[in-house]
């Protein structure tokens, strides 16, 4: 394609999530992509290592410019970059920082992509709270950015069905690459879209996730409630219970059709039983099938070896 004809975008974005998206930009031949932005550097715990964000691994790997600032707000330099290189789109996917209204007036448009199905689950955790509300159905959306949260007027809509089993790592692979795939769409069709406008009435929020909230309490929580949560914090904070001081995670789970009377099972802690070999987490209103956990100090393991390890 003739270089004056490609459309000059800036992309920015920071963790795993993201980079489908960037990927798909570089190779798209449509797209000039001039540089990427993304979060800064983090320390290891001991300050030792410096762990790279993801598209600035890519970025290397690909020499392509990538810049970091403290605080995008406050970097004068880099706003005014972007104006001199007058790009046709700014893509924002995941980036962790707000952007200001100085850097959405700059391109054609300011494009981003979101892990829901707006304006339902605005904000920091899409994906968990599809699952924790038990969503019918997960997509993703791309939209014009403005300066409130996951407000902009929608472009592209692509979704699915769920069947209330899926985890968290399934729905953010899958969901990932739906949006990188929305976002070419969304660039290529640009001139032709019609937006839409978010109906505020229909608005959720997806919080951002704190540690405690993977902590399950049984005497509240329902067999379903359980089941979401685990499905929803595998990869972290974890959905977990205190058995005496330690902690056991969760992180696989399977409703049973089968009504379990307390009176059969083996009662091995406060509230985990055993049931025909099998491993159940009491809840208030009635028995979970743990399939797998983690112990405090010991690797993710099955029910049954679990259940043989405490025997011995």
């Amino acid at each position: 394609m003739n270089e004056q004809n490609k459309k000059k975008v800036i992309f920015l974005g920071t963790p795993d999530f993201s980079v489908p998206t960037f990927l798909k930009l570089i190779d798209d031949e449509s797209v000039d992509l001039l540089f990427c932005i993304t979060k800064q550097d983090k320390k290891s715990n001991r300050g030792l290592k410096v762990n790279y964000s993801p598209i600035k691994k890519i970025a290397l790997e690909h020499k392509i410019e990538c810049f970091q600032p403290e605080r995008i707000k406050d970097d004068i330099n880099l706003i005014n970059l972007m104006k001199e290189k007058k790009p046709d789109f700014i893509i924002v996917v995941a980036y962790g920082q707000i952007i200001p209204k100085e850097i959405l007036d700059i391109p054609k448009a300011c494009i981003n992509g979101h892990a829901s199905i707006l304006p339902r689950h605005r904000g920091a955790s899409p994906i968990q709270s599809t699952i924790l509300s038990g969503d019918k159905i997960a997509g993703t959306t791309t939209m014009l950015m403005s300066e409130k949260l996951d407000s902009g007027d929608i472009l592209y809509v692509d979704s699915f069905d769920l069947n209330g089993d899926e985890d968290i790592k399934y729905l953010f692979d899958k969901l990932s690459y739906m949006t990188a795939d929305l976002i070419i769409k969304t660039i290529n069709d640009f001139d032709i879209i019609n937006p839409i406008k978010q109906n505020e009435n229909l608005v959720t929020y997806a919080p951002i996730i704190k540690k405690t909230d993977g902590l399950i309490d049984v005497m509240r929580d329902d067999v379903i409630t359980v089941h979401r949560k685990i499905r929803a914090y595998n990869v972290w904070p974890g959905a977990y219970i205190y058995l005496g001081e330690k902690i056991v995670k969760f992180y696989k789970s399977k409703i049973t059709e089968d009504f379990i009377d307390e009176i059969d099972c083996h009662k091995i802690f406060d509230s985990l039983y055993v049931y025909k070999k099998k491993l159940y987490l009491k809840c208030k209103d009635g028995f979970l099938n743990i399939v797998e956990l983690k112990p405090e100090g010991k690797k993710i393991m099955s029910d049954i070896d679990f259940i043989n390890g405490y025997k011995n």
